[in-house]
């Protein structure tokens, strides 16, 4: 679903001597260094994410000193790689080499995390739910509070180690006091990303994790691009990583007070589906890698669907299909996903354990239902409906001669009650409210569609040239949704799409060349969340409300 070809980059270290032209360079390098001293887990993250660019400044800060006290100073070189070694600059102020010492001494009594704000999240409701991508499996991503239309920002959060680099390809989940989500970093040939917990208003971090020690292992995480799920309690924050290219993943599970990993599920694919709960089990997909060049040849496993038990991370079991990039709804005891490229079909599964199967004499499979093209898109439940999206394309890339669709299903029996053609694929979430169906396409169309038939009730083109890869925030009057390019619209779901705001998420100085806009966003509390490719995740506020 999410494949990359970028090309192999390369470093070429360049001597330079001291000089006065070089000086006000050299000082902002000592700057950012001695920032970085009040820091120390900036320091140690970009230690290890960034050595060669650590070496740089160390030996920037060494010629300063050498420049102003007239004390030649050495550097040793450090090795390539996410986990090389900061040099020693031989400078007789400061010993760097010891400070990322006593840094690295300090980090082991604990996940690679920052100082929490606050320890505890908020208690949850009585009659609260699990919250996962869209909210739930109407996917409409809205708490039924006040919907702002005049957006102003209110806060932003960006990476402190990799600024713009780091993509927020999933959707913010908020929750109680908090907002939580990912990060995706691509550093060919591999990635690698964080999970966070921010404050609500304020958007600043109360804890980020890249990697933990299990059992002695040391456990990095890879890029997320799936959004991840909150228990009912609001204790564990649950989150597949990966992105295509990605073997030998896992769903991790971590203590949303810290960071702190309490287990993982491996599996030998990555997880771009977002997981979804119900009592004490998780499900999600563990999709397929396939030739970058041709879908239809396999480099690994098909694909399966995974449940997990959720208090322990005990894998329940696992069911072959054909690569489940799919988010799945799972409701009332049955799972429902789509599957994917060499797939091309709507499954709904059972999710008792193999054990309760055999002694009710049932299959896990309850239906299948072939579909012309890969269902990609997560699946929404929309009454007795189940609806998703699919087509030719993926993230990245749209097939020579693109096609797509969205498809209903009768819920119990999996008949093809409908189906909608939409000129490209439709990858993002499908929002149901109020008898209306909203969805995105990588046309650059937002189109309302009627659930009882599928006809459709208004199109708008707001992506212009670039795709829509993004779901929408729908609150059954307003449309909050992303185009590729970066663009977040508000548009007046009453009156065929009108646009009633446009702002720009992407750092002006990155505009986001890949086009992976793709968070949804979230409103709740009167507020508006969403990620972005190079511009982090941004908190909207506003006066003026929907009529």
């Amino acid at each position: 679903m999410f494949n990359l070809l970028l090309p192999s980059l390369g470093v070429v270290p360049i001597l330079v001597s001291g000089g006065a032209a070089l000086l006000p360079a050299l000082l902002a390098g000592a700057a950012s260094v001695i920032a970085l001293i009040f820091k120390p887990k900036a320091l140690l993250a970009a230690c290890k994410r960034r050595p060669g660019v650590a070496l740089g400044v160390v030996a920037a800060v060494a010629a300063v000193i050498g420049a102003i006290f007239l004390i030649p100073t050495t550097a040793s070189a450090a090795p390539a790689g996410r986990g090389g070694a900061v040099a020693d600059s031989g400078s007789t102020s400061t010993d760097w080499r010891a400070v990322a010492i006593e840094v690295l001494r300090q980090e082991k009594a604990a996940p690679s995390t920052k100082p929490a704000a606050t320890d505890t999240p908020a208690p949850a409701a009585a009659d609260a739910r699990p919250v996962m991508l869209g909210f739930d499996a109407a996917r409409t991503s809205y708490d039924s509070g006040p919907a702002p239309r005049e957006l102003t920002e209110a806060a932003r959060y960006t990476d402190e180690i990799d600024g713009p680099a780091a993509m927020i390809l999933c959707s913010p989940l908020v929750f109680g006091d908090s907002v939580y989500g990912g990060t995706a970093v691509l550093d060919p040939p591999s990635n690698y990303g964080t999970l966070f917990r921010l404050d609500r208003e304020t958007l600043k971090a109360r804890w980020v994790v890249s990697e933990w020690t299990d059992a002695g292992e040391k456990v990095e995480l890879k890029g997320i691009f799936a959004t991840p799920a909150i228990t009912a309690d609001g204790a564990r924050l649950i989150a597949g990583q990966g992105l295509h290219p990605d073997a030998n993943c896992a769903l991790v599970c971590v203590d949303t007070a810290s960071g702190k990993l309490l287990w993982r599920a491996k599996t030998p694919l990555h997880i771009e589906s977002s997981p979804a709960i119900e009592g004490d089990v998780v499900v999600v997909g563990c999709g397929a890698i396939e030739d970058p060049n041709d879908h239809t040849k396999l480099l690994s496993h098909p694909g399966f669907v995974l449940a997990v038990r959720v208090s322990d991370g005990k894998e329940l079991w696992r069911y072959d299909v054909a690569d489940p990039e799919s988010s799945p709804a799972f409701v009332d005891g049955v799972v429902y996903i789509g599957s994917g490229f060499n797939g091309n079909a709507l499954v709904a599964l059972r999710s008792d354990t193999d054990e309760e199967l055999a002694a009710k004499n049932l299959d896990r499979l309850i239906w299948k239902t072939p579909t012309k093209y890969p269902m990609t898109g997560p699946v929404t439940v929309a009454g007795d409906l189940v609806v998703a999206g699919g087509g030719n394309g993926n993230f990245v890339f749209s097939d020579p001669n693109p096609a797509g669709q969205i498809i209903a299903l009768d819920k119990a029996t999996g008949k093809v009650r409908w189906e909608t053609t939409i000129g490209d694929s439709g990858l993002g979430a499908i929002s149901w409210k109020d008898g209306v169906l909203i969805c995105g396409s990588r046309t650059g169309e937002v189109l309302a569609l009627d659930p009882k038939d599928g006809a459709v009730l208004w199109r708008k083109n707001v992506g212009g040239k670039a795709p829509i890869v993004a779901g929408p925030a729908f609150t059954g009057k307003t449309v909050y949704i992303s185009a590729g390019n970066g663009t977040f619209l508000v548009l007046d779901a009453e009156n065929g799409g009108e646009v009633l705001g446009t702002h720009f998420l992407n750092d002006p100085a990155k505009v986001g060349e890949l086009g992976l806009t793709a968070s949804t966003p979230v409103v709740a509390g009167g507020d508006v969340y969403v990620g972005s490719e190079t511009g982090g995740l941004i908190r909207f506020t506003g006066g003026a409300v929907e009529p």
